[in-house]
């Protein structure tokens, strides 16, 4: 038996095993298409040792995405430039209003810069006449169509709001529309009177100037009444005018012909007023003048009517 020395250690496919001759006697080459070790006696490459089986042969990769690990059962592999199919030409879903989310059974994924269509914008066919009610509490509501943003809400009304009037009580109020931030309640008319005495000091009142009055708001006159501390006769005119022209001079009578009168009694009463300019402006003044008096020495005159 000829004495063999191992010479060099070889490997690589089996085309590329160089003839047996070539190496020294005793080399080694392993086969990485067979998955065999030869040896060489100088003329024969002979088998020397089986590596565990044959060599798995490369496949078209087969992986799945999924929704958990396993370990799989082929016997080939993948080569370190395969590719693996992660991805499809699908275009992704266009999404609908009220959609409910799906897990989905494809088994590629996403890219990472893929884009769903949308549902084109909501246009005013589906729009729906607002009729959002201001309430007490907030509610969902029913209704599958949508406001558009230039739609009108109904707020507010042309009822114009209720007068208040002395004694009313507080009321929550019923109504399903609001109040205009500007609007204003009638206001109840408010009756009045204003009293001026005129005073003679115990003796008969004489004719002139008697006194004033001021009025910080505006005055309807409907009526005078004059009272006296004894039967006699008595006329009084009346000068109005601002606060700023203060005083009035009887160019600004407000009577006309029709002055308040006693004539040979104790009182007197005119709910007529004929000619009278009876509306008093706010800020002004009225001044009392005695035209004519015999025998009374005190008289009340009243002014009433509604402010």
């Amino acid at each position: 038996m000829a004495a063999t020395v191992v010479g060099i250690l070889l490997s690589g496919t089996h085309a590329a095993r160089p003839a047996a001759s070539v190496p020294p006697v005793g080399s080694i080459y392993s086969c990485s298409d067979h998955a065999l070790v030869y040896v060489t006696d100088g003329t024969t490459w002979t088998t020397w040792a089986t590596l565990g089986g044959s060599v798995p042969a490369f496949a078209v990769p087969g992986i799945a995405l999924g929704t958990a690990a396993a370990a799989g059962a082929a016997g080939t592999v993948i080569r370190s430039d395969a590719t693996i199919l992660a991805f499809d030409a699908t275009n992704p879903s266009t999404q609908a209003f009220a959609d409910a989310a799906v897990v989905g059974v494809a088994t590629v994924a996403s890219r990472r810069d893929h884009k769903h269509a949308m549902p084109s914008a909501p246009s005013g066919a589906s729009a729906g006449t607002p009729a959002v009610v201001l309430g007490t509490a907030a509610a969902i509501g029913a209704a599958d169509t949508f406001v558009a943003t230039d739609a009108t809400l109904l707020a507010f009304d042309a009822t114009s709001p209720a007068a208040s009037t002395p004694g009313d009580t507080a009321v929550v109020g019923a109504a399903t529309v609001a109040a205009r931030r500007d609007h204003r309640h009638a206001r109840a008319t408010e009756r009045v009177v204003y009293e001026f005495i005129i005073d003679g000091g115990g003796v008969a009142i004489t004719t002139g100037v008697k006194g004033d009055l001021y009025f910080p708001d505006a005055f309807t006159i409907t009526g005078v009444v004059m009272l006296a501390d004894q039967s006699g006769s008595i006329v009084v005119d009346l000068w109005e005018d601002t606060y700023a022209n203060y005083p009035p001079v009887v160019g600004d009578t407000i009577t006309a012909s029709a002055k308040p009168t006693i004539s040979s009694t104790t009182k007197s009463k005119d709910t007529t007023l004929t000619g009278w300019t009876a509306a008093v402006a706010a800020d002004s003044t009225i001044r009392f003048n005695v035209d004519s008096a015999t025998t009374v020495t005190r008289v009340v005159v009243a002014l009433f009517g509604f402010r």
